[in-house]
């Protein structure tokens, strides 16, 4: 039991995508630009802050905010976590001519991870099998992917709008993959008999080496103009960030099972509990039918797409909306829809307001705050407001952006 309730905690406490701090479109390109972006956010669909914050604050976790966060979820939840760090320099001056193309030159780290899972885990996880008594807990549907992996790029940009395209290469410094396609724990009443129902596969590497594998991807941006309101001027971005694939040629340690047994030899702290048995033993894998395999996989890495309104920071206006929606390639992911206000206090300071929905999380609203300084720019937000003010929210965010053009 507690080494399930260790994952989720693990999951919990790693938060490290908060990407709605809006984009300020500048309409007039300068000659070169230097862009820092940061951000750290982790997100749960059913676990309060009052219980998640306890494992990277400190604190005691008491059965009463398990009970509530028990109480929240439903057959499918999310737990997820992503973290960037960024550095972009463009120069806009056409490195060819005729097509009035700059050049720019990224270079990032980046982790993200999730977990789909049902409720049923959760409550074996941290309340024990006590609820299971004669009973089945459905673990089906369980999957978890992280990947932390940093890339090089180099690609052009128009002098002319800002769209551009970068062809990346990347270092992939870990990877893990689980997937239970179905799984199934059936508890005897008296607890000394259970049947484990099985059909899945983990992957985890097997060293700690920094580079394990290598990829390739593009980033894509493309501005489009559209017209909402006669007269006025709008943007829409479309965004590719990270789409790619990447090869791990370090060895995978990979198990796969598929599986029915019933076991009344094992009692269930020795499959859960302190004493539980090192499952690494190949007896002990082929006696629960585990086929245990080193292997070279190749996988998509986790960027994503999306469509959205920027904001103009030269627009006359006092209030700019912007809106969007982001895909990332993984099922724990939902599709993410973001809409806010941008409100222009003066030629200095603009801040502004969001929505969002999906993702690994619920609805859930953020701030942010921009300072124009003559060539420098600087924003801070945060896309998860409540998770920071309230033990009933889920989850936490921050982000920073800061730009310079000379």
């Amino acid at each position: 039991m507690k080494r399930l309730a260790v994952i989720i905690s693990l999951i919990v406490s790693k938060g490290i995508l908060s990407q709605t701090l809006p984009n300020y479109y500048d309409t007039v390109p300068q000659g070169q630009e230097i862009v820092l972006y940061g951000n750290m956010d982790y997100s749960a669909s059913s676990i309060f802050s009052e219980m998640s914050n306890k494992f990277y604050l400190g604190g005691e976790l008491t059965n009463e905010m398990i009970d509530r966060s028990l109480d929240r979820h439903k057959a499918v939840n999310r737990i997820g976590f992503d973290g960037t760090g960024e550095l972009t320099y463009r120069n806009y001056k056409p490195l060819i001519k005729k097509l009035n193309l700059g050049y720019q030159v990224t270079a990032g780290t980046y982790y993200f991870g999730g977990l789909l899972y049902s409720k049923d885990l959760f409550d074996l996880a941290f309340n024990g099998n006590a609820g299971f008594k004669g009973d089945t807990a459905d673990f089906s549907g369980t999957k978890f992917a992280y990947t932390a992996f940093q890339k090089i790029g180099f690609g052009l940009v128009s002098t002319k709008n800002r769209s551009s395209l970068s062809l990346n290469v990347y270092n992939i410094q870990n990877r893990a993959d689980f997937n239970l396609r179905k799984a199934q724990m059936i508890q005897s009443t008296d607890i000394d008999t259970i049947t484990l129902v099985g059909d899945g596969m983990l992957s985890l590497p097997s060293g700690n080496q920094f580079n394990q594998g290598i990829g390739v991807g593009i980033d894509f941006t493309y501005y489009m103009p559209v017209t909402f309101k006669e007269g006025v001027p709008s943007f829409i971005e479309f965004q590719v960030k990270n789409l790619g694939v990447g090869y791990m040629y370090q060895d995978q340690k990979y198990y796969q099972f598929d599986t029915s047994l019933t076991y009344s030899g094992f009692r269930f702290n020795e499959l859960f509990g302190d004493k539980a048995i090192n499952f690494d033993s190949l007896n002990v894998l082929d006696t629960v039918g585990v086929v245990s395999t080193n292997r070279n996989n190749s996988f998509l890495l986790p960027g994503f797409i999306q469509i959205s309104k920027v904001v103009d920071q030269y627009a006359t206006s006092k209030f700019q909306s912007f809106f969007g929606v982001r895909l990332y390639p993984t099922l724990s992911y939902s599709p993410f829809i973001f809409a806010g206000l941008d409100y222009k206090i003066n030629d200095v300071l603009r801040c502004g307001a969001n929505a969002s929905y999906g993702g690994f999380s619920r609805f859930k609203g953020g701030v942010y705050l921009n300072a124009k300084l003559n060539k420098i720019n600087i924003g801070i937000g945060s896309e998860n407001l409540s998770g920071f003010i309230s033990r009933k929210g889920s989850g936490i965010s921050a982000n920073c952006r800061i730009s310079c053009v000379f």
